[in-house]
């Protein structure tokens, strides 16, 4: 089974590349997934809209539940300058800014297997399939979801 160990922080993971599709298929192991949504084109699109595959940068959504200084909805992953006290607050272990990693809850941002496992975890909790999140559809409660390509925005978390 993979592990957060078998990956440093940081790097860079390319969209629709190799080591993304590995990085993927790794946190599908972890996740109990079907090896599909490794080379699923629509999160590869999202790891290319979000990031373009760059460990380490918030995700748009981060910004909306997170204390001051980091509760800047969006603009959070537009502000490079604050990611590196984020990252040292979501490692000291302080429940407020604890990210969606692995299950021990360890923090997500900055360890590619962990943010890899979370934005799968994501997007089937919150979207069912990544094709909802990117283009829209019904989503696993029931409400409609415009879909990413839409509306530009992580609105719909």
């Amino acid at each position: 089974m993979p592990k957060m160990s078998d990956y440093p922080s940081g790097g860079t993971y390319p969209p629709y590349s190799t080591q993304l599709t590995k990085l993927l298929s790794d946190a599908c192991k972890v996740l109990g997934f079907d090896q599909s949504w490794s080379t699923n084109k629509a999160v590869h699109a999202l790891v290319e809209k979000e990031s373009g595959g760059r460990i380490g940068v918030p995700n748009y959504t981060m910004g909306n539940f997170l204390p001051a200084p980091y509760n800047i909805g969006n603009q959070l992953g537009q502000r490079p300058d604050l990611w590196a006290s984020l990252w040292e607050k979501m490692k000291s272990g302080d429940p407020a800014y604890r990210g969606n990693g692995d299950s021990s809850g360890a923090p997500a941002l900055g360890n590619p297997l962990a943010e890899a496992v979370g934005l799968l975890r994501t997007i089937k909790e919150a979207y069912g399939t990544p094709e909802i999140l990117m283009y829209g559809g019904t989503k696993p409660d029931g409400s409609y979801w415009s879909g990413y390509n839409s509306s530009g925005d992580f609105s719909g978390y």
